[in-house]
């Protein structure tokens, strides 16, 4: 297919390991966003455990080497390509990756909590709570505000509730 111009084929995405093909018009798109600082969109949520999941390599976090499971229970929030966001054991330890733009946080956790209103033969969970936050208790961590701001409340020990049925 390579010979024929269908697909072509190489290192596309830098971090990912293995050859790779994509469509000539996916590697435009790709080449475009990298060149484009200015694209801005929201930040794309995928299930651990997807075989989409590009990402399968381990995260330095605040000097500490993490490695994602692949797990149903486990989400990786995408900008621009990059890992910015953790959700693992669904949503009871957050890890923010990185220096993601200040919105992009947000918006993957908001995509997230999101999922906890699907009907019930679709939703694995029907809340969330996070224990730890970068490490640190999700009431007393940096995210408190935001998860608050998304309807989070808190719980004993430090911990912040959302319910979907509330």
């Amino acid at each position: 297919m390579e010979l024929c111009g269908e697909v072509r084929c190489g290192y596309l995405v830098e971090g990912l390991s293995g050859m790779q093909f994509a469509l000539p018009e996916a590697v435009d798109i790709l080449r475009a966003l990298r060149s484009d600082q200015q694209y801005d969109h929201e930040p794309l949520l995928i299930n651990a455990s997807d075989p989409t999941n590009p990402f399968g390599g381990p995260v330095r976090v605040q000097g500490i080497t993490t490695q994602p499971a692949r797990l149903p229970a486990n989400w990786i929030a995408f900008h621009r390509g990059n890992p910015i966001l953790l959700i693992e054991t669904s949503g009871a330890r957050l890890t923010v990756v990185g220096e993601p733009p200040h919105t992009a946080p947000q918006h993957a956790l908001r995509q997230f909590v999101e999922l906890v209103r699907l009907p019930e033969s679709m939703a694995s969970f029907k809340s969330v709570t996070v224990l730890q936050c970068n490490g640190t208790p999700a009431a007393a961590s940096s995210l408190a505000p935001l998860l608050r701001a998304l309807g989070f409340r808190r719980d004993a020990n430090h911990t912040m509730r959302y319910d979907g049925y509330v």
